[in-house]
C-alpha cells in the first residue's frame, strides 16, 4: 500500500495506457507486505535490485469502469526513513530497469 504523489500519476498512466516506461516512480507512505516468511525488507538509503508486482486500480475515462491492472517489472529500489521493526517507509524510489508485463486482472 502506498500513496502516489500527483506528479507521478502521468508516468504511471503512460505506462499502462501507452506502454511508455517512466525512468522512475516515487511512492510515499509505503507499507510492504512480505510475500514470504523469509522476506527481507529493503534497507534504508541503499539501492537494491528487485523483481516485483504492482497492482493498482485504474478508472477508464470514458466508461468510468474501474480495472485492476498488474504490472510486473525489474527495478532498483531505494527506500527512505525506515521505521525499525516495521515494513513502512516514508518514501521509496523505484528506478525501472525492465518492464516484464502489464495485464488486466479479471
Amino acid at each position: 500500500m502506498f500513496d502516489l504523489p500527483p506528479e507521478m500519476h502521468n508516468g504511471l498512466l503512460a505506462l499502462v495506457n501507452d506502454n511508455r516506461v517512466p525512468s522512475s516512480l516515487l511512492a510515499s507512505n509505503v507499507y510492504f507486505y512480505p510475500a514470504k516468511k523469509d522476506y527481507i525488507s529493503p534497507i534504508a538509503y541503499h539501492k537494491v535490485r528487485r523483481r516485483g508486482k504492482l497492482r493498482a486500480l485504474f478508472t477508464e475515462s470514458s466508461s468510468k469502469s474501474v480495472d485492476l491492472i498488474e504490472i510486473q517489472f525489474i527495478f532498483d529500489v531505494k527506500a527512505h526513513s525506515f521505521e525499525p521493526g516495521k515494513y513502512h517507509f516514508q518514501s521509496v524510489n523505484h528506478e525501472i530497469i525492465k518492464l516484464e508485463s502489464i495485464r488486466l486482472i479479471i
